[in-house]
């Protein structure tokens, strides 16, 4: 999952600090790093195939978990670190920051459905903001149609693509938002 170079930046716990997050650092590190298990009282005892196997598949699970909460600040950190599953951190991660309410909907909806491409961009900026619109309805669970996406796009050209639209428009037996980019791109390559 990692190498052996990989680097935690850690403070040292000083005592003025808070504690239970320096202390779930630190285990996500000796997690990472394999070697927690110093830590955790057990009888050393012949183990069968099949304990061993659900060893691995609960390190595994600890490591998912150790490579989210050390990408997480600290405030958000303390909102889920009763969290002891990967999935149920996850979870809790996108319950507190995916809320879906009606007015962002209608909101990402309305920028998606009049885009306009910005005449001071370049065209990978446009094509940004017409993934990261996208992206945010895919993620409120709301799909455009792969060709609506790309005729929205279309629709919204600079006068200086409408030729390249209409050859885009009758050259496919289907049409994408990503067919619709790729012309673009080497059109203005």
């Amino acid at each position: 999952m990692a190498s052996a170079s990989t680097r935690f930046d850690l403070d040292k716990f000083d005592g003025t600090r808070d504690f239970s997050l320096w202390k779930e650092k630190m285990m996500v590190i000796l997690i990472f790093q394999r070697i927690y298990s110093t830590l955790e009282v057990e009888k050393q005892s012949e183990k069968s195939e099949k304990q061993e196997k659900k060893k691995d598949a609960e390190l595994i699970m600890k490591q998912v978990r150790t490579a989210i909460v050390m990408n997480l600040s600290n405030n958000v950190l303390r909102q889920v670190i009763g969290e002891k599953t990967a999935a149920g951190l996850w979870k809790k991660l996108e319950d507190l920051n995916m809320k879906i309410s009606t007015s962002t909907e209608i909101f990402l909806k309305g920028k998606m459905y009049g885009f306009k491409m910005n005449a001071t961009f370049s065209l990978e900026q446009n094509f940004d903001e017409v993934n990261k619109i996208v992206l945010a309805l895919s993620n409120m669970g709301e799909d455009i149609k792969k060709a609506d996406q790309a005729v929205i796009l279309m629709n919204n050209l600079p006068d200086q693509f409408k030729e390249m639209m209409i050859v885009i428009m009758y050259s496919r037996d289907t049409l994408t938002l990503e067919v619709v980019m790729s012309s673009l791109r080497s059109r203005d390559a």
